[in-house]
């Protein structure tokens, strides 16, 4: 399963702390960031569990930052481009 989101992180020392606090809290997931993109996209992977993302956001807020769930409309843009 992959999760894909649009955050307010900026550096990758912050994307560090947000993907440290996701590893020690959400077994089984993990994630990365493209903070090269405009919305410095934050894509969570589970091969086994269930993804919930209101859960995500809550630990990218515990890191200091904001999340949001990407929609169905803007992910398939960005698969056509």
């Amino acid at each position: 399963m992959v999760e894909v989101f649009r955050t307010d992180v900026t550096t990758a020392d912050e994307a560090d702390k947000v993907l440290t606090e996701i590893r020690a809290s959400l077994q089984d997931h993990d994630g990365n960031f493209d903070l090269q993109d405009c919305d410095h996209i934050l894509r969570v992977t589970s091969r086994s569990a269930i993804i919930y993302p209101h859960r995500v956001i809550e630990l990218v807020a515990k890191a200091g930052h904001y999340a949001e769930v990407l929609t169905d409309e803007y992910q398939n843009l960005e698969e056509a481009l």
